[in-house]
């Protein structure tokens, strides 16, 4: 009798060590980025735009926010795509739409590769613009990290063909 106590109390307690593993591992996968993280990094697709879009384009994007939050550097990397007309950071969750907060390339910054390229630079307060609709004042760029750090921007990148945005990826922390 015991034996078989011992038994069942040793299940027991396996089958709730489990069951906390995989909360804290669910919980983990799923919660914000570290309110400390720096580094971000997304995956362009067409299927990532609200609506998808069929599209051959495809790229990746990271974002480093400095240590003293006054600013952020980014690289921007795309292939397939035709007549790329602008980049942005957007305010918005994985699978919204979001305003325009900042510029990459296009528009008041140098004109996108056309095809195919590389954009990199440097985002300050300047170059944050207002979303009225979300609350983003002009200038705001504690806002714009806040918005990184939750999950709620993504990178764009528009064409001819789709103006909305052909490929799209949310800003995740990066692993490590």
């Amino acid at each position: 009798m015991t034996r078989k106590l011992a038994t069942i109390a040793a299940l027991l307690i396996f089958s709730i060590s489990s069951i906390a593993l995989a909360t804290i591992l669910v919980f983990s996968a799923i919660a914000p980025a570290d309110p400390g993280s720096r580094i971000f990094t997304a995956t362009l697709s067409g299927f990532n735009e609200v609506p998808s879009v069929v599209s051959g384009g495809h790229g990746w994007a990271t974002v480093r926010i400095s240590e003293d939050e006054k600013s952020i550097s980014y690289e921007l990397v795309y292939f397939g795509l035709a007549d790329v007309s602008m980049a942005h950071i957007h305010i918005g969750k994985d699978g919204h739409v979001g305003g325009v907060a900042v510029w990459l390339c296009g528009g008041p910054k140098p004109a996108c590769p056309s095809t195919h390229g590389r954009v990199t630079g440097t985002l300050t307060a300047s170059d944050v613009q207002a979303i009225a609709g979300q609350g983003l004042s002009a200038g705001d760029l504690d806002s714009v990290i806040k918005a990184i750090r939750a999950g709620a921007a993504y990178v764009n990148v528009h064409t001819a063909k789709f103006p909305a945005g052909e490929i799209r990826g949310q800003l995740t922390p990066l692993a490590g």
